[in-house]
């Protein structure tokens, strides 16, 4: 009896619960042997909605199958960079390798109903079986499709993969995946973009990456991914409501003292990315609480700090002292912090 392979291609970005379950039930169904992950590129200029990058996507599918026998990862539409994905080349590639075997295509119900737009679809049904899941919702469309195919059960997955970008759920999302997004600061950029201003999402970006240059600088390797995250996150709660950002610091946090309202962005945002995000990195959650009113002197706290401070401004061209302070922040992280610190407190004594 020949084996049998499934391939399931797709995006993945992030891969989730809902893919796995698919996955496994196709598996069990035909009985195979081996079912392949085919990620497509993000390199391709056709894959604009693909945040993750290609290593990204790649290390989260094997968080998600490490302990799945006969689960594994092809890679071939990555590997060729900026050519289009096609579904036939992969298959003729595939085909060309595992010969022993029989394949199996595992689609959903939307390209199932755009199957014969695909590039020499005919050419893949002579190759492959399909295999399609089903939606309660979209069931009775079945009788449309005029070519064989085999259907995966009915059921309803209420989640998709641009939806946990934004909104992460420990339903739909393994907790590792969760982990590596928030420690490598996965789907940040969309986050930011879904809740600031352009002017505020251009500053935690760059406060992100002066960050991270800051611990790479002085080989600060441990600190380098955290302090890019913290970066990015710091200004988090910066453009909520004034009312709301009292009402969570003093109900929510207990903050009674506070010199303006102003500052309770940094602990409402630590707040807001813990509860929303599941971000509870200790030092990274520190480091974004005192990147206004330092109260913490942790290394990590310095240089987010320092970030903010030396992130390029419109005021700053021809300020003295800003100039300063972004040499400084590449010879002495103590001193520069210490400076900057100075420089405020003369200021606020000033006024």
């Amino acid at each position: 009896m020949r084996k049998k392979l499934i391939i399931f291609g797709g995006s993945f970005d992030p891969i989730h619960k809902g893919h796995i379950t698919i996955a496994k039930k196709a598996f069990q169904k035909i009985k195979a042997n081996k079912l392949f992950f085919v990620p497509c590129s993000s390199n391709y200029p056709g894959n604009k909605q693909i945040s993750a990058t290609n290593e990204e996507r790649i290390d989260m599918i094997k968080l998600a199958i490490k302990d799945i026998d006969h689960f594994e990862i092809c890679d071939y539409e990555i590997q060729n960079g900026d050519k289009p994905s096609y579904t036939i080349n992969t298959i003729r590639y595939i085909k060309e390798y595992y010969s022993e075997y029989d394949l199996y295509l595992l689609i959903g119900y939307d390209q199932l109903v755009n199957f014969k737009f695909w590039k020499d679809y005919q050419e893949i049904l002579e190759y492959v079986k399909i295999i399609c899941h089903v939606r309660k919702i979209n069931f009775d469309l079945l009788k449309e499709i005029d070519f064989p195919f085999i259907k995966l059960g009915i059921f309803n997955i209420n989640t998709s993969s641009t939806e946990l970008k934004l909104e992460p759920s420990r339903k739909f999302l393994p907790e590792e995946i969760i982990k590596y997004i928030n420690e490598n600061g996965v789907y940040g950029k969309e986050r930011l973009q879904a809740n600031m201003s352009p002017y505020r999402f251009e500053h935690s970006m760059s406060v992100a990456n002066i960050a991270k240059e800051i611990a790479l600088n002085f080989k600060l390797y441990p600190l380098v991914k955290k302090a890019y995250v913290a970066g990015l996150y710091h200004d988090y709660a910066k453009e909520v409501e004034k009312n709301k950002q009292i009402e969570i610091a003093t109900k929510k946090l207990n903050i009674k003292d506070y010199p303006s309202w102003k500052v309770l962005h940094s602990y409402v945002g630590a707040y807001l990315i813990e509860k929303r995000f599941f971000i509870d990195d200790y030092q990274v959650l520190t480091a974004i609480k005192n990147h206004t009113i330092p109260k913490d002197f942790s290394t990590l706290t310095k240089i987010v700090y320092i970030a903010d401070k030396i992130a390029p401004r419109e005021d700053n061209k021809n300020n003295r002292d800003y100039l300063r302070w972004v040499d400084l922040a590449k010879q002495n992280l103590d001193q520069c912090f210490r400076t900057i610190i100075e420089y405020y407190q003369n200021l606020s004594c000033k006024e």
